[in-house]
């Protein structure tokens, strides 16, 4: 690859810089994947993602547009400023304008390749090693490898010369405008220059940002951004650095000289003028002791909490002066003057004097309870905790200089099933993993824009009650490009849409008449003729509000205090479900009188209450929701692309949204990326905007929701509530009586939140057998977006709450929950311990006994915690804690007519096989698994078949590709027209004998048995058949038997009746973790899951489904939490402040077997496997408590409410050391700077 400007060896700076200058002023000048490029008058705001896009190169992704993802990732080959030095730098091309690259060479995904039809070893690597499920952030990841792999083969090759840091005595100076990236390498270059001060810098760069984010950002940028918890600016005021400042004035270059104590002035405002611009560091590297500490939310990329620098110099081993910097403690990094007096005369370790220093910092470390940014009380343990872990020397830990990441493993354990021919059961490659790692594997927005393309964006409402009375468009014309705006008067169908119940209006304006319901709502469409036209334009809106404005019901709390709850619909009138089963009427008629009685006998059973609150998670699906629809014949009709779990809901909410028959609209659907049950509903709702916008101004139109709209518009996993009593028999530890009142939190419109809250009630005892059950639910109807469905659907919160009640009572019982579980597992022989709560039979097959044995065994559970214990015996600060669960979890949608499918497959005369069917792929090898099923009926290697898209005017009448039943569905429906087929052709495939022989059974007027290969056979059969005018297309069909269903209306004691799920899928997970006491921090050391796939169709597909579910588990559980301020507003819009799992958080060593004693009455005896293992990750929430345990030195039961994030661990531990008060030990984390919504 040529270089696309004259890079000098020479390290001239000033030569390189006016280059680039006077060829900017020009035109850019630059190459993409070895071609150069010219660009003329391109507006500087242009990002390089949205350039990059608009030339037809869409394998790098907009997610999140703040760099926090990495999905836009490029390569870019330029000439390091500073060091001279050519290098190769992955950068978010969503943050650099495409300005910044004149004069370099830029390499995205498509230019990644060693032939057109060769694999790069990075893209090959993905492929092989089954590394890529939904494709969308794929081209991401391999274009972080690559700018690695390239920067490494160029630095052999290229010049070598480097520019040192310039060092002064006892000080160095550092140039403001090196990256951040390559101000690591040089100070790595001089061996931190003997100086722990700038071993604290590469510490603190280790985990700032992501190195994309660093390869950009410049030191002198970060330091004027003046962000009250930098990372670096506690560095540069613990060791009194000097900040350069130059002003130009009068042709001539002034400079003065500015601590670095006296820079930040108040938040985000620093001692610079409009005129001046900082130079340069110095700083102070000869300390006796420099340490630098940083807590967060996660580990890598991850604003900090808390950071704490401290430098001091000693005397015979004595403190003599400290400096002490805290960042996340005020509106600026700031000094901890009276600290640093009580510092002097400590010796490192000494715990007297220690205290001392703790309690001065007790009384300077502190925060109004008002204090933006909320977790004060944590924020003020963690600035304690850390300066106690200098005071003690203690590890700093991810900041320890020396610090090495622990290098994780994966195992995985499965038995090969299946004949060595036949495709299934094998683990084949994810059919478009070719196309995805080459960034190929189109989405809807890849499609090039017509030339009278429209783009829409959204009028939100900022406010969550109140109605708008009036809406002014009046600055939109001025806004370039603006075309017009869609309004609640363009609709000629129906204004409100729904799952369930219609009670979403598509634009909440009092004329319409709707009040605003939540912060976010839809008020208005604009629409332009770019992206961001149609954005300033949305912004430029004018909407005046109502001055009555009802206060805001945010969380469950507040919906239980003012009794506001959706009407449900299945359950014959009211706001209530309730299931109410008692077997022991010999205790009681109603499970009052059942409790009652086991109250009454302390000694023969212990009863006991509590509390169990489960915060909400979003899906952060990487592909944000939105559509494009293409109208035709004058808006009579129209075509709409949309990612969508659902084409069916999506086609007719748009026909009625229209007011047109639903034939003619058509809904395509090629993948998407990511869904998660975001996109079951929600998609559904806001594709028809597109439709509105298409038909109005008879042009094409599309949108793709910013992040942080569609965080704040299309609703989340539900939080949950439940207040619960449980009795147990002490005899036997049976599990008597259950009596649960369940929340969860729906938002402003019902959508599937009943369902959910069934699903919720049904799994309820997990995989144990209850004796005696009432659970009621009720859907808490409050004033934020509409939550929806989400993995697990329910049914993680279920199991959480089941397993919450009986870690409850086995700490009265003096026993472990995992004790308790073992004496009272539900079975599948014929007894009452076979029938559920909710009456229904588990089958023969009920394997939750065995597995839990087979996983204690293998994972050498109980050695383990005894481990655990002599760990915990002679470590005081860092824990550990080792727990398992077990998963019930049933497969089926809840409501019979849901469970049906349809799939065309066609026969080419080529012997090649095109299928569409209902479902979507999003990622979980919904169409591996079917090429796989459908190349074994037919007799044809799987890259003979071909499965296009999910399209309405192909396979119609569809249902959301949801609740892990898209494979047995659609496969099924395949399986059914493989065999329309094949009897048609006369092709017999009789199951029993020999894979050889399977499929040429048949006439020979069809079958030449001399052709050898089988798709050629294939062909040849189907061209005779053909010509004998016989149909070489099948509609195959399949709906799930014997389910009914359940009837809600029967709310009655032993009155429920239902048979909702067609089998069950069973594990069992096992997780250890390592909990640092001072801050909260955990790591996940071990995890073993034992998961039940019947015969796996494709276990390498079924071994990342399970991975992917427990890490996303994993997030649920411990890390991921919607925050929403008490008026209702979502402070959490994006990846900066919302953390999901990183590569960092995936288990350091992470065990999976199949286990295949089970077979289930579906296709080709597989099970399900997208949703039920991520309950497994609640085995980390449950190694954490135990740990906590372990530093309480005893087992009395507390709340722990659920993520258990590092501020509820850090707060639900007691060290007086650091001076903890201990007043709130044995009570649950207050929330109360926000709302737990």
């Amino acid at each position: 690859m040529k270089r696309a400007a004259p890079h000098t060896k020479s390290g001239d700076a000033e030569k390189l810089i006016k280059y680039y200058e006077d060829r900017a002023i020009k035109e850019l000048r630059f190459t993409v994947n070895g071609m150069p490029v010219h660009v003329q008058n391109i507006d500087p705001e242009c990002t390089l993602l949205e350039w990059l896009r608009a030339s037809g190169l869409c394998g790098a992704k907009l997610v999140c547009g703040e760099g926090g993802c990495g999905a836009c990732t490029v390569s870019v080959f330029t000439t390091d400023i500073v060091t001279g030095k050519p290098v190769h730098r992955s950068v978010n091309s969503c943050l650099v304008s495409v300005c910044d690259v004149s004069g370099c060479e830029v390499t995205t995904i498509e230019g990644v390749k060693v032939t057109n039809t060769t694999l790069h070893p990075i893209q090959r690597s993905l492929v092989e090693a089954h590394g890529s499920q939904c494709g969308y952030c794929t081209p991401g990841m391999v274009m972080s490898i690559y700018a690695k792999w390239a920067d490494g083969k160029r630095q052999v090759e290229g010049d070598m010369n480097s520019v040192k840091l310039e060092r002064n005595g006892d000080h160095a100076t550092i140039g403001s405008a090196v990256s951040l990236t390559t101000l690591k390498e040089l100070i790595q270059e001089v061996e931190y220059c003997g100086s722990d001060v700038l071993r604290g810098v590469v510490a603190m760069l280790r985990l700032f940002a992501s190195e994309h984010v660093r390869n950009l950002a410049t030191l002198g940028g970060n330091i004027v951004t003046a962000s009250p918890i930098s990372d670096l600016n506690v560095i540069w005021v613990a060791a009194g650095a000097t900040f350069r400042i130059a002003m130009l004035e009068s042709a001539e270059v002034k400079y003065r000289d500015v601590a670095a104590d006296d820079f930040f002035l108040s938040y985000r405002k620093v001692d610079l003028q409009d005129n001046e611009i900082l130079v340069s560091v110095t700083v102070p590297l000869r300390y006796d002791i420099f340490r630098v500490f940083k807590q967060s939310r996660r580990r890598q990329d991850d604003l900090a909490i808390v950071n704490v620098a401290i430098a001091a110099r000693l005397v015979e081993g004595v403190i003599s002066e400290a400096r002490v910097a805290l960042g996340g403690m005020a509106p600026t990094t700031i000094r901890g003057y009276r600290t640093e007096g009580s510092l002097n005369g400590h010796r490192v370790g000494c715990i007297e004097t220690t205290r001392r220093i703790m309690e001065t910092a007790r009384s300077e470390f502190t925060l109004a309870p008002a204090t933006p940014g909320g977790m004060t009380k944590y924020r003020m343990a963690v600035a304690r905790s850390l300066l106690y872990k200098f005071c003690m020397g203690l590890p700093a830990g991810s900041t320890e200089y020396g610090f090495a990441p622990v290098h994780k493993r994966g195992l995985q354990y499965y038995t090969p099933l299946g004949d060595h021919l036949d495709p299934v059961g094998k683990s084949v490659n994810h059919v478009a993993a070719d196309k995805q790692v080459r960034g190929c594997a189109d989405f809807f927005d890849d499609f090039a824009c017509s030339q009278s393309e429209l783009f829409l964006d959204f009028v939100l409402s900022t406010q969550s009650t109140g109605s708008v009375i009036s809406m002014d468009f009046s600055a939109c014309p001025e806004v370039n490009g603006f075309v017009g705006e869609v309004t609640h008067k363009d609709c000629n169908g129906i204004r409100s849409l729904g799952a369930i119940v219609h009670d979403e209006p598509l634009f909440a304006v009092f004329d319409a008449g709707s009040n605003v319901s939540y912060c976010g709502q839809i008020l208005a469409v604009v629409v332009a003729t770019d992206r961001y036209a149609a954005r300033v334009a949305a912004a430029a809106v004018k909407v005046t509000y109502s001055e009555d404005r009802p206060s805001p019901i945010v969380s469950i709390e507040d919906a239980i205090r003012e009794r506001s709850f959706h009407q449900l619909k299945f359950v014959g009138g009211g706001d209530y479900a309730c299931i109410h089963t008692v077997l022991d009427l010999h205790l009681g008629s109603n499970i009052e009188e059942v409790i009652e009685f086991c109250r009454s006998r302390p000694d023969e059973y212990a009863v006991v209450s509590g509390r169990f609150k489960m915060a909400g998670q979003e899906h952060f699906y990487f592909e944000t929701q939105g559509a494009r629809a293409v109208p035709t014949d004058g808006g009579t009709e129209i075509e709409v692309f949309s990612s969508t779990q659902n084409p069916h809901e999506t086609q007719m909410n748009i026909a009625e949204v229209l007011g047109i028959p639903f034939n003619r609209v058509v809904v395509r659907t090629k993948r998407i990326g990511g869904g998660f049950g975001g996109k079951e509903t929600r998609a559904c709702i806001l594709a028809p905007y597109a439709a509105l916008a298409a038909v109005k101004f008879n042009r094409p139109a599309r949108f793709q929701m910013n992040r942080d709209v569609d965080m704040s518009n299309s609703g989340k996993r539900h939080s949950f509530l439940a207040d619960y009593t449980i009795a147990v028999r002490r005899a036997d530890k049976a599990l008597i009586a259950a009596d649960v009142d369940l929340y969860a939190n729906g938002g402003y419109s019902l959508d599937l939140s009943e369902c959910v809250v069934d699903r919720g009630m049904m799994h309820m005892t997990n995989a144990c057998f209850v004796r005696n059950v009432r659970v009621t639910g009720r859907v808490a109807k409050t004033n934020i977006e509409s939550n929806t469905a989400f993995r697990g659907f329910g049914g993680p919160q279920g199991q959480a709450v089941a397993e919450a009640m009986y870690e409850h009572a086995a700490c009265e019982l003096g026993i472990t929950r995992e004790e308790l579980e073992e004496a009272n597992w539900a079975h599948g022989l014929d007894s009452e311990r076979s029938l559920t709560h909710y009456n229904h039979y588990l089958g023969n097959e009920v394997p939750s006994e065995d597995m839990w044995t087979k996983l204690m065994r293998d994972s050498e559970f109980h050695k383990r915690r005894t481990d655990v214990a002599e760990f915990n015996s002679r470590n005081q600060y860092v824990k550990r804690g080792i727990a398992a669960v077990p998963i019930r979890f049933g497969v089926s949608f809840t409501s019979p007519h849901l469970n049906q499918a349809s799939s065309l497959i066609t026969l080419q005369k080529d012997g090649s096989v095109q299928v569409c069917h209902v479902g979507v792929e999003m990622g979980q090898g919904l169409n591996t698994k079917i090429s796989q099923v459908v190349a074994s009926e037919l007799g044809v290697p799987v890259e003979a078949v071909h499965i296009s898209e999910a399209n309405t005017s192909r396979a119609a009448n569809g249902v959301a590709t949801a609740a892990s039943v898209g494979t047995d569905l659609n496969a099924n429906a395949a399986v059914d027209a493989c065999r329309q087929l094949n009897k048609a052709i006369e092709v017999s495939i009789a199951c029993t004998m020999d894979r050889r022989e399977r499929w040429i059974r048949g006439f020979q007027e069809y079958i030449d048995f001399s052709i050898v290969d089988p798709q050629t056979r294939l062909a040849n059969a189907a061209t005779k058949a053909w010509f004998d005018r016989i149909c070489l297309s099948a509609v195959g069909y399949y709906r799930t038997p014997e389910i009914t269903g359940a009837d809600w209306s029967k709310k009655g004691v032993n009155t429920f009746n239902s048979c909702p799920f067609y089998y069950y899928a069973y594990g069992a997970a096992a997780s250890e973790v390592e909990v640092d006491l001072l801050t909260g921090e955990a790591r996940v050391l071990r995890v073993d899951i034992l998961h039940d796939v019947g015969k796996s169709l494709n276990p390498a597909v079924d071994i990342g489904q399970i991975e992917g579910a427990f890490v996303q588990g994993y997030g649920l559980f411990c890390m991921e939490e919607p925050i929403y301020d008490h008026q209702g507003r979502l402070v959490t819009r994006g990846p900066g402040m919302y953390k999901i799992p990183s590569f960092d958080d995936i288990p350091c060593d992470f065990r999976v077997t199949l286990y295949d004693r089970t077979s289930s009455p579906t296709i080709r005896a597989s099970k399900a496997v997208g949703e039920p293992p991520l309950f497994g990750a609640a085995s980390v929430y449950y190694a954490i408590k135990e740990a906590i345990y372990a530093s309480r030195g005893n087992r009395k039961h507390f709340e722990l409410v659920c993520p258990v994030t590092p501020e509820r661990i850090r707060l639900a531990v007691f060290v007086p050391e650091t001076g903890d008060d201990d007043s709130s030990n044995g009570q649950p984390v207050g929330d109360k700077w926000h709302a737990f919504a």
